[in-house]
């Protein structure tokens, strides 16, 4: 982070203040992960859903390519 929060292109508040909002960054986005875990469908479903999904539409238009619907 101090590579790319430098005081020189953030300016010396946003560079002090860089650091610390990454880590409250990083924290709100393990909560919400685990939230997500916990809560609901789990992080290996969801990533099985949405690929299945992607396949889905892939086919959808595949189809449409060549049969007329």
């Amino acid at each position: 982070m101090n590579d790319y929060g430098r005081p020189i292109v953030l300016g010396e508040t946003a560079a002090r203040l860089a650091i610390p909002a990454a880590y409250v960054l990083s924290i709100l986005l393990l909560v919400g992960l685990l939230h997500f875990n916990i809560n609901d469908v789990g992080l290996t479903r969801a990533f099985e859903m949405f690929f299945n999904s992607t396949n889905l539409y892939i086919e959808i238009v595949v189809l449409k390519k060549y049969v007329s619907i």
